[in-house]
C-alpha cells in the first residue's frame, strides 16, 4: 500500500499547486469557433478531411493545440464533485484538517455554480457538446448531477449538516422533475440525460435510479424507491445475453455500432450492483453478476504479472485514464458492497499498474497511452476533470477500503 499513498501524495501535491481549473477532452470544441464550424461545415472535403487533421492533433499534441488556439482552463462542476470525493476520503484516511477545509471549499463553489433555472439542484459541463442533439453549456446533466449529489450525501455523513442533505434533496427532485422519461410500459421507464433531451442512455438512466433508491430506502421516501425500480427494469430488460449492455437503449440503438467502452461498463455495473444491494434483489444481483462476468473476461487485461484495464473488449490500446481511475473505482466499491477479497486484491493490482505506468514524474497522471509495434507512448495531458479528479477519488477510496482490512 506504500506505493498508492505515495502515488496519491504527489497527486495531491499536483492538484493543489495547479488549482481547480483545467483542462478538458471537449474544451476544444466549445471555446474554438474555427474548430466548431470546421466539425459542422456542409462541404464534405472540409468536415471529413480538415476535421480527421484536427482529431490527429487532438489525439498526440493536444496541450500544443489548446496552447495554440488559447483555449481557457475552466472548473468543472464533475471534476469539483469527484475532488471532494478524494478530499472526504483523504480525511477519513489522514485526518488532516486542511482536507475537512478542501471539502468545504468546494461545497460553497458547487452550491454557488449550480443552474437555477430547473427544478432542485443541478449542474452541467462549462462547455458545449454534441451528442445526437447539441447541449449548450452549463444544461444540468444526470451524470454530473449525480456526482455533486454523492459527494454532497458523503459530506453530510462526515459532518451531519443539514445543509449538505438538503443538496441531496434537491438532486432528487432534479431527477424527478426535472428530467424527461420514457415510458416503455406500465412499470418500465427510462430517464433522459438532461432536460432537453430524451436520450434513453443506460448509464445515465441508472446513475438516476440508483440515487433515488438509495436515498429512498436510507431515509424512507417510498416514491423515489418505486420511480427509481421502474428505471432499474427498463434497462434490465435491455440487457443482452452476453450479460453486457449497449450504451443507447434499444429504441435508440441505431446509426453507430454500439461499443462498450471500460468506464461506462464500470458505472453501470456498480450501480446496478448497488441496486441489487439495497433492495436485497435476487434478479438484480445475478444481472449485475452476469455484467461483472462479461467485465473481466473483456475489459480486463491480465497475464501472470500484468492487469491492465482496456478501453475495449476488441484492443488493449489505447488505455485511457478514465478507465484506470474506473476499474479501481468498480472493483473497491464491489468489495464494500460483498465483502469479498477478490475485488480489493484486484482493484490493488490494477492500481500498481496504473502508477508505474501512467503517473507523470510531476505527480500528475497521463490522459492515455498507445502503442506502436513494441514502443509505448504517453499522451501526457493532464486533464483535470477526465484524469487527475478520478484517480485522486479512486485512489483514497482504495486506500480507505484497505484500511479497513488492514
Amino acid at each position: 500500500m506504500i506505493l498508492i499513498i505515495e502515488s496519491e501524495k504527489k497527486l495531491k501535491q499536483w492538484i493543489e499547486t495547479n488549482g481547480f481549473a483545467g483542462y478538458d477532452p471537449y474544451d476544444l470544441y466549445s471555446q474554438v469557433p474555427h474548430f466548431r464550424k470546421v466539425i459542422y461545415s456542409k462541404n464534405f472535403f472540409i468536415k471529413n478531411s480538415v476535421s480527421k487533421m484536427y482529431g490527429i492533433l487532438d489525439k498526440f499534441f493536444p496541450l500544443l493545440l489548446r496552447r495554440v488556439f488559447r483555449v481557457k482552463k475552466t472548473i468543472n462542476s464533475k471534476g469539483m464533485a469527484l475532488l471532494g470525493l478524494g478530499y472526504i476520503f483523504r480525511y477519513l484516511n489522514f485526518r488532516e484538517e486542511k482536507d475537512l477545509q478542501k471539502v468545504y471549499q468546494i461545497s460553497e463553489w458547487l452550491l454557488n455554480n449550480r443552474n437555477k433555472i430547473y427544478p432542485g439542484f443541478c449542474w452541467g459541463y462549462p462547455f458545449d457538446w454534441q451528442s445526437r442533439i447539441f447541449i449548450p453549456e452549463g444544461t444540468p446533466s444526470v451524470v454530473v448531477s449525480y456526482a455533486v449529489g454523492e459527494f454532497f450525501l458523503k459530506a453530510f455523513e462526515l459532518t451531519n449538516e443539514k445543509k449538505f442533505f438538503d443538496v441531496v434533496l434537491g438532486v432528487c427532485k432534479f431527477i424527478t422533475e426535472g428530467l424527461n422519461k420514457t415510458k416503455l410500459d406500465d412499470d418500465k421507464f427510462c430517464f433522459s440525460y438532461t432536460p432537453i433531451d430524451n436520450f434513453q442512455v443506460h448509464n445515465a438512466n441508472l446513475f438516476a435510479a440508483e440515487f433515488l433508491i438509495r436515498i429512498g430506502i436510507t431515509y424512507d421516501i417510498p416514491d423515489y424507491i418505486e420511480l427509481g425500480l421502474a428505471a432499474t427494469k427498463f434497462t434490465l430488460s435491455q440487457q443482452l445475453p452476453n450479460g453486457s449492455l449497449n450504451y443507447w437503449g434499444n429504441e435508440q440503438n441505431y446509426s453507430t455500432k454500439n461499443k462498450n467502452d471500460h468506464y461506462h461498463v464500470g458505472f453501470e455495473i456498480r450501480l446496478l450492483s448497488s441496486i441489487g444491494k439495497l433492495t436485497n434483489n435476487d434478479v438484480i444481483l445475478k444481472s449485475a453478476e452476469k455484467y461483472y462476468n462479461f467485465y473481466i473476461n473483456n475489459l480486463i487485461y491480465h497475464n501472470n504479472q500484468e492487469f491492465i484495464p482496456k478501453m475495449y473488449p476488441e484492443k488493449t490500446f489505447p488505455l485511457d485514464i478514465h478507465a484506470c481511475a474506473e476499474s479501481i473505482i468498480l472493483n473497491t466499491r464491489l468489495f464494500e458492497l460483498f465483502s469479498n477479497m477478490e475485488f480489493i486484491e484486484l482493484a490493488n493490482k490494477l492500481s500498481i499498474w496504473i502508477i508505474n505506468n501512467m503517473q507523470n514524474k510531476n505527480g500528475s497522471f497521463s490522459y492515455c497511452r498507445w502503442k506502436y509495434l513494441n514502443f509505448y507512448y504517453n499522451v501526457k495531458i493532464p486533464y483535470l476533470r477526465w484524469g487527475q479528479a478520478w484517480m485522486f477519488y479512486a485512489l483514497n477510496y482504495l486506500i480507505y477500503n484497505l484500511n479497513r482490512i488492514n
